[in-house]
């Protein structure tokens, strides 16, 4: 079995490595899967647009890395004021996720060692295949709503409880879906954290609230495409509709799994544990709501994978030692 030491330079050594294999494909293979880079950069085109701005002309060509594809820039996109552009060049807009990425990883670095937990099972995120393929290959904004996501866990972990809530809210303007570990960081009768949520939301969204309704982007069109609405996106109830052979209505699953969600976020909250806890209680809710609104992109399971790191257990580290085993 390899000591300490050189577990961590395995981590070091294979971060390495796979440092250098994304910057390759970056540079390599820009426009792979393209379309969903440029779902990113259409919401900076569209932010233009709403708040009166001309966007940049754009030369649509079939070749070339810097470049749009002609006949991208139909809306399908849910909008938050922090996924907009860094560039209109997919090379740029994959290296500035691939640099969020970056962070995460850095970011679960520190919250390994702040738990006192070996550098080496930062290769429980850093090799996994489907953070490779979703963000170095698809360049989704997602690691960036990620690594935020980190930043209030580290955070509250330090007992900067502002922070943790900024942090929070900055990964909510990015994607919506980190709130739900709201309640795994919020310690009753802390109202810092809280405020500060509001606050960075309020502060992400004001600068576009004269477009009313518009800010909302492709949200109301992608609750009624992805079958929100109509609850064929719902694993759960479509498997009550195959067991039963009855047609069920959207609100006979919706209504009970939010019951559920809500009850779980309040024993959560509640729920005195220590500070190697949260990250437990984080994974907890954020499973539930994978399971509750079952997701059919594979992107939007790649936010479980450092919290999974995170309450990894050292499976039987007592009876490894070697002196146990003598």
């Amino acid at each position: 079995m390899a000591d300490a030491r050189s577990a961590g330079r395995l981590a070091e050594d294979g971060h390495a490595v796979r440092i250098a294999a994304e910057c390759a494909d970056v540079l390599l293979h820009p426009a792979q899967r393209g379309l969903l880079v440029l779902q990113t950069v259409i919401a900076g085109v569209r932010t233009q647009c709403a708040v009166g701005e001309e966007p940049e002309d754009v030369e649509p060509v079939v070749h070339g890395n810097d470049h749009f594809i002609p006949g991208i820039r139909e809306e399908r996109i849910v909008a938050v004021p922090a996924a907009t552009r860094v560039s209109e060049s997919v090379t740029w807009m994959k290296a500035s996720i691939l640099a969020c990425e970056g962070l995460l990883i850095w970011l679960l670095l520190l919250l390994l060692r702040q738990a006192g937990r070996p550098d080496a099972e930062l290769l429980l995120y850093a090799w996994h295949p489907l953070a490779i393929w979703e963000f170095a290959g698809s360049g989704h904004v997602d690691a960036a709503a990620i690594a935020c996501m980190l930043a209030a866990l580290l955070a509250r972990a330090r007992g900067r409880s502002a922070l943790a809530g900024a942090a929070l809210g900055l990964a909510a303007l990015f994607k919506l879906y980190p709130v739900v570990v709201f309640p795994a960081l919020w310690r009753p009768r802390d109202w810092r954290m809280p405020v500060a949520l509001a606050a960075t939301i309020a502060a992400g969204y004001l600068p576009y609230l004269g477009v009313g309704p518009g800010v909302l982007g492709f949200l109301p069109a992608y609750v009624r495409e992805e079958g929100l609405q109509s609850g064929s996106r719902y694993y759960l109830l479509q498997l009550a509709e195959r067991i039963s052979g009855a047609s069920l209505s959207p609100a006979f699953y919706l209504v009970p799994a939010g019951l559920m969600l809500a009850a779980l976020s309040i024993w959560v909250w509640l729920r005195r544990q220590p500070e190697d806890g949260v990250a437990r209680g984080s994974l907890l809710l954020a499973t539930a709501a994978v399971l509750a609104f079952s997701p059919h992109y594979a992107w939007y399971f790649a936010w479980l994978l450092p919290l999974a790191a995170l309450t990894s257990c050292s499976i039987g580290a007592e009876t490894a030692d070697p002196a146990a085993t003598g």
